[in-house]
């Protein structure tokens, strides 16, 4: 038989919201066994979920396919290596568009996962590379390539990596 618990919203905003407490903390008050019903709730009512700091999860910001979380990945990087950055996401979509969604090395079909999340390091395939490996994430100087020819080409140019590239399938 299933159990109906009379738990009001106003009950729910004030304290998941207002005072910040999560699920099984209201569950736990509550006596209840699992956060499981205060979640269906909280969906029932149309409260949105909290983070891990109590505030309400922002929508994630995409520009087409990109996601927010992979540009400041990207300026976090330059900040860190001390290179230049002026790079913004409608930039770095446009140009993902304009090479065709297509390796600019080697002509690979890539792309960014539909959901930002654990998994999706493993799923997306494009990478920003740096044209100029001495330079910044700066408009020139950058273009899309497929993540394993970006690991493999490091800090050549273009022109060393094919140099080399040609090498290789020519010893084969």
């Amino acid at each position: 038989m299933k159990k109906i618990y009379n738990i009001s919203k106003e009950y729910l905003e004030e304290h998941y919201i207002k005072q910040k407490k999560t699920t099984l903390q209201i569950a736990n008050e509550l006596g209840l066994a699992s956060k499981t019903t205060i979640i269906r709730l909280l969906k029932k009512y149309g409260i949105p979920k909290n983070n891990k700091n109590g505030r309400p999860k922002k929508d994630t910001i995409k520009f087409g396919d990109i996601h927010q979380s992979y540009i400041c990945t990207l300026k976090i990087r330059a900040k860190r290596l001390n290179y230049d950055f002026n790079l913004d996401g409608d930039f770095l979509w446009e140009l993902f568009l304009k090479q065709n969604r297509r390796c600019a090395l080697s002509g690979m079909e890539i792309g960014f996962p539909k959901a930002w999340g654990i998994k999706s390091k493993t799923e997306i395939t494009a990478s920003l590379d740096r044209i100029n490996s001495n330079m910044g994430y700066t408009k020139g100087n950058v273009q899309w390539v497929h993540k394993t020819i970006n690991t493999m080409k490091m800090n050549m140019s273009d022109n060393e990596f094919i140099k080399l590239c040609k090498l290789v399938a020519k010893n084969i």
